[in-house]
């Protein structure tokens, strides 16, 4: 399973994915931390699409491997840690 897959049977991803793309590092600032944003902005919409908590079919997306699919597919867009942010 592929995320261009998921996205074929689920449409509100290739949203999710645009909005991950768009974010960029204010470099400006004294840290960028990946995993906050992904934890506070992206993952309970990611979890609405794919994985267990999913309500309504497809039976194809709600699953573990759906989940994890997008999971790295999405986060590897992510621009890198940088600074003092607590994953470093």
């Amino acid at each position: 399973m592929t995320f261009d897959e998921l996205k074929t049977l689920e449409p509100r991803l290739q949203a999710l994915e645009d909005d991950i793309r768009a974010v960029k590092d204010d470099e400006s600032k004294p840290y960028f931390c990946a995993n906050d944003l992904w934890y506070k902005r992206f993952k309970r919409r990611l979890s609405g699409l794919v994985g267990w908590e999913r309500k309504i079919g497809p039976e194809t997306l709600q699953t573990s491997e759906a989940y994890q699919v997008s999971t790295w597919f999405l986060w590897d867009l992510l621009p890198s840690c940088r600074g003092p942010c607590g994953c470093l």
